[in-house]
């Protein structure tokens, strides 16, 4: 655990068709800085936490919180980053403002969102901007997009056509182009005393790119992403279960950012601005946490499918299969489900051998 996230707004100057929260102009919540400030500090000295990311929403639509943030953060010596839709980079010379102003603050990184729903809010030509500012401000140019493309894809990280599609229309160059991960991966196998050389180089001449599949989360469920039955694959762990604590403008913990953070009633309590590090680690203990993280969702509709819950065949990425299951359970169901789950991983050969039937005690509102 590196990473926390703070969802500092879940409003949003444009209103993107695959939105996984929901986030449009008229949507009013927000941190407020008091409360940010806080929780910002409770972060930083939890064991682990690196780097806080602020998300939305569009984070820029406050930019003086987002500057007093950045400034807390540098003092506490953790580095923050975040991710915008670039709404601020009409020009060159803007883009290079707003950067430069972030970076004096104590911004880290400014990403962008980059993919077709942008694509009728902010043109293309914003990246470009974007980029051009980022090289001369002395700061890594990071792009973020969803495409479509099917679950095996994201496993496999196998890229689609339709990424090939997005890098044309927004006339990205593919010689500086680069795979985040595999960007992570060479850096990490880099002498120390060469990194700092490598990280110069990159943000000269590199463009780095993350990828994710359109899911059936948010407003995305209504533009039919593609979908793979059940099965055709084994579970698939998450890593971002627990690992990437996210905190919503009202102060409710999280074990990721989405789709989680858009089912309040899921949340694992409201955090303490004083016992974070406790609310996190206790989070993390959760047995639905631990199964989401080591044997993935799948695992849990299969256990739960064998005791009678209905699901769809099939689904569109592991944040769907997430998706299904707090659309169908509460947190109280999904963690007892969950309890049994780590027992039969556990002791299921011991059953076989023995004979046993294990007793499945579930609330019985699940009724099995």
């Amino acid at each position: 655990m590196t990473t926390a996230v703070l969802l500092t707004t879940l409003q949003c100057n444009i209103t993107c068709a695959h939105c996984s929260v929901d986030s449009h102009p008229k949507r009013h919540e927000r941190m407020p800085l008091p409360a940010a400030l806080a929780y910002l500090r409770g972060l930083a000295a939890t064991p682990g936490i690196e780097y806080i990311d602020l998300s939305g929403g569009e984070p820029l639509i406050h930019i003086a919180d987002v500057k007093s943030l950045a400034q807390e953060a540098r003092r506490l010596g953790v580095r923050m980053r975040l991710t915008s839709n670039g709404f601020w980079a009409r020009s060159v010379p803007k883009a290079v403002r707003m950067l430069a102003s972030l970076q004096a603050a104590g911004v880290a990184a400014v990403g962008l969102s980059v993919d077709e729903w942008h694509l009728p809010f902010v043109p293309a030509s914003v990246v470009a901007n974007y980029i051009a500012a980022c090289r001369e401000v002395g700061m890594q140019a990071l792009l973020s997009a969803v495409v479509r493309g099917s679950p095996h894809q994201a496993r496999s990280r196998t890229p689609p056509a339709d990424l090939e599609n997005l890098v044309a229309r927004y006339g990205l160059d593919h010689e500086q182009l680069i795979d985040a991960d595999a960007w992570s991966d060479h850096r990490a196998s880099l002498q120390p005393h060469m990194r700092t050389a490598f990280e110069q180089a990159s943000i000269r001449n590199l463009v780095l790119l993350t990828w994710q599949i359109l899911t059936a989360e948010g407003r995305g469920r209504h533009l039919a992403p593609i979908e793979e039955p059940y099965g055709l694959a084994p579970p698939e762990p998450c890593p971002a279960a627990g690992e990437l604590p996210t905190i919503d403008p009202e102060g409710r913990l999280f074990p990721c950012c989405s789709p989680w953070t858009s089912r309040p009633s899921h949340a694992f309590g409201t955090v303490s601005e004083a016992g974070i590090a406790d609310d996190i680690e206790r989070m993390r203990r959760s047995a639905l946490v631990r199964v989401l993280h080591d044997l993935g969702p799948e695992r849990l509709i299969q256990f739960l499918g064998a005791v009678g819950i209905e699901f769809p065949d099939a689904h569109s990425g592991i944040c769907n299969q997430c998706g299904q299951l707090f659309e169908r359970l509460d947190l109280a169901q999904l963690e007892a489900a969950a309890v049994h789950v780590l027992d039969l991983e556990t002791n299921g050969a011991a059953y076989r051998v023995l004979g046993i039937e294990p007793r499945i005690r579930l609330p019985d509102s699940l009724r099995y």
